[in-house]
Formats: structure tokens, sequence, C-alpha cells
């Protein structure tokens, strides 16, 4: 998963804040997880640009986008003089397709964690109308319920047909 933030960040009496660049940091090093295991790979991204060529690539099977006035919006919502700002969800459906709902539900929940708003970008989708995925899907739901039926079917002759035992 990549992950890309744009946020500007914010100057105060305290010094630069950068909500973004933390929460990346955050959940680039979120604990149960290593290197060698990790629970969620995440790649850090430098711009939109080069996540949008790296998508192109089928590199990543999604991706969050922080945008560029996140910590603003976070400090005005925080305070109750705006909303919460909306992070970009990005779902590669070329590089997966099957695990494609499965990425979208994962990086939601973890924007909602988070307290975030989401708007979700589908890259690459993939057709139901034609091509070899809708034909493979046919294929699959007009076999399955044969499959099912001959199971149940088998299962009903054995069970009538079988002696009792003592």
């Amino acid at each position: 998963l990549a992950i890309v933030s744009l946020d500007k960040g914010v100057s105060t009496p305290q010094g630069e804040i950068n909500m973004g660049n933390q929460l990346i940091e955050n959940l680039t090093n979120a604990e149960g997880s290593s290197e060698e295991d990790p629970v969620m790979k995440w790649t850090h991204l430098k711009d939109k640009a080069t996540l949008s060529k790296a998508l192109d690539d089928n590199q990543y099977y999604g991706a969050l986008v922080f945008p560029e006035d996140f910590t603003k919006e976070q400090a005005a919502a925080q305070s109750g003089k705006g909303e919460m700002p909306v992070v970009e969800v990005m779902i590669n459906q070329g590089k997966n397709t099957m695990l494609a709902s499965t990425v979208q539900a994962g990086l939601t929940a973890i924007a909602e964690q988070m307290g975030l708003k989401t708007e979700i970008e589908i890259v690459h989708p993939v057709s139901s109308d034609g091509g070899v995925l809708s034909s493979m899907m046919g294929a699959q739901m007009t076999v399955m319920p044969l499959i099912m039926m001959s199971m149940i079917a088998a299962m009903m002759l054995f069970f009538s047909t079988r002696t009792a035992r003592d």
C-alpha cells in the first residue's frame, strides 16, 4: 500500500505542525508489525504524480492521500470551526480485483479510526460488462449451483440407501 501526504502543515507559536506527516509516521511504524512480517506494508511516496505512475504500473493495491490543507482543516474541525478533512482512498482494481474490496474496507476503516472522512477513487476499474473477468464469473455462477445440487443429491442417496448399524 502507498501513502502520500500533500499536507503543507501550519505554523504555530510552538513551531511547525504537519499532521499528515505525523499520521504517515504513525502508520508506517505501527506496533504489531515488523520488517519481516508487517501487518500492512506501507510505502511513503512524495507526491501524487509518483503515486499515479506507480498505480499505472500496478505496484500498489491502494493508497491513502492526505490533502494539502489537512493540518489546517483538522485544527479548524477540532476547534469547532470547520469539518474534518477528507482523505482520498485510492483502490487499484487492476492489480487484483478480488483483493480490491478488502483493501478498500481496510483503508476506509483506518481513516475512520482516525476520525476522518474518506473519498474513494477506483483506479483501473474492471468492467463487468464483458471481457475475460465477466465470462469467468458467468461460468462460475453457472457451474457452482450444479456442483452444489450434485453434492446434495449424493448425500440424499447416501443417507437413504445406507443400512442401519448396530
